[in-house]
């Protein structure tokens, strides 16, 4: 999908959509990862 909107100066910026699938598994990954280092950072401090 492309939309097509008006840029700071007058001219016409294009946007891109990526695919439903693809966003989500984007967003499946960047929580993993945030879920790893949330672990990560809880181990640390229960060592101290």
């Amino acid at each position: 999908m492309k939309i097509v909107m008006p840029g700071r100066d007058g001219k016409q910026v294009r946007v891109r959509f990526r695919p439903k699938e693809e966003i989500i598994s984007t967003i499946n990954v960047i929580r993993n990862k945030l879920k790893d280092s949330l672990k990560v950072k809880s181990r640390m401090q229960s060592l101290r």
